[in-house]
């Protein structure tokens, strides 16, 4: 197959998003597939929606497929219809997350929910990373879902781990935090709740510090405030190598993150063995089993994951018994090429659909 990924910026980026496009394209090259990967810069969205004009990249490149990360549609969604023309293959979107699914007011929530469906209506096929993002796919198409596979997101992006039996006795509680630091992805609820906490309980940050400095700034300001420096380490991002070291060191991983819409870092916490907590929101409802392998909390609820905490820090056979669950949990899960494996079928049985003729 001739297939065509069209992204913004560099694929390179460290986010779930690209992690999960290098993983399917590094699939499908393995397994023959010329894959040629479009970057085109990122403008503003307002800026974007404004594009009538087909980039030059596209003109002349020869596909029997075209994947659009959806995070590009605010330029495409005008033009997919005179691209589809142009190109005369199908158009498929791989869906990560909408943005009408974030935490934005009523108006931007509104635009978004439009552009959407616009842009929904010029495609021909969805992948899909969750249950969830189906779910919104569905609501945006009122009902009218296009042909579409989900295919999750994997943890597998670590050398083999053996199983691991952790001893918790008489070890004081480590957490860890791995994500780039916005205010969406929770970490204000994180470090409120360790100032509740036992002196004992430290806090790991892994993530990007320079994406909202102003969100950094205030996070740092707050710590020093109430003394808990010491509690709190920030390492930055970090090598592959140098974050196994951290899933290794630390006992608990939290990510009270209002807008996962799956969360691959829950997977590869569950991998090293370590018990998740997440929010009662978007995908990470289909990964943690509340009370099982880890638990579900309100995205403003300071108060019940510190319980939460605490609650595993008292009862160390309790989060042995948790820690043996998520390494259960995670042994079961697809592995990336298992996903990759499913879009490939699909992609093919989209070209090979001999009554469907596009660009007409």
């Amino acid at each position: 197959m001739r297939i065509g990924l069209l992204i913004y910026g560099d694929i390179n980026t460290i986010s779930g998003g690209y992690l999960y496009d290098r993983k399917l394209v590094e699939y499908l090259r393995k397994n023959g597939d010329e894959v040629t990967v479009i970057s085109l810069k990122k403008p503003s969205y307002f800026k974007a929606l404004l594009t009538y004009s087909i980039p030059d990249v596209l003109k002349s490149i020869k596909l029997d497929v075209l994947i659009q990360d959806e995070l590009v549609h605010p330029s495409f969604w005008l033009i997919n219809k005179q691209l589809k023309k142009l190109l005369k293959c199908p158009i498929v979107s791989l869906v990560h997350l909408f943005n009408s699914a974030r935490p934005v007011g009523p108006y931007k929530k509104m635009v978004y929910k439009l552009i959407e469906n616009f842009y929904l209506n010029s495609v021909d096929a969805l992948i899909l990373n969750s249950k969830e993002t189906l779910n919104q796919s569905n609501k945006l198409l009122d009902n009218k879902l296009l042909p579409n596979i989900i295919a999750f997101p994997c943890g597998d992006n670590f050398t083999a781990v053996e199983k691991i039996n952790r001893n918790y006795i008489g070890q004081n509680l480590k957490i860890l935090f791995v994500g780039n630091i916005t205010q969406q992805k929770g970490l204000h609820v994180l470090i409120k709740a360790i100032h509740m906490l036992d002196e004992s309980i430290t806090l790991s940050v892994v993530g990007r510090e320079d994406i909202d400095l102003r969100y950094m700034n205030n996070i740092k300001k707050y710590i020093a405030i109430n003394g808990i420096e010491n509690r709190i380490k920030f390492y930055g991002s970090l090598t592959d190598e140098s974050l196994k070291k951290q899933y290794l060191d630390n006992d608990v991983f939290v990510l009270p993150s209002i807008n996962e819409a799956y969360g691959i870092v829950f997977l590869e916490a569950m991998q090293f063995g370590l018990p998740v907590i997440g929010c009662n929101l978007g995908g990470a409802q289909e990964i943690i089993e509340d009370g099982v392998n880890g638990y579900l909390v309100d995205s403003k609820d300071e108060q019940g994951l510190a319980e939460f905490i605490t609650l595993l820090d008292n009862d160390r056979e309790l989060l042995k018994k948790m820690s043996e669950l998520v390494q259960k949990k995670y042994s079961q899960h697809p592995t990336w090429d298992e996903s990759s494996k499913k879009i490939r079928t699909f992609l093919m049985s989209l070209i090979q659909k001999k009554e469907t003729t596009f660009g007409q």
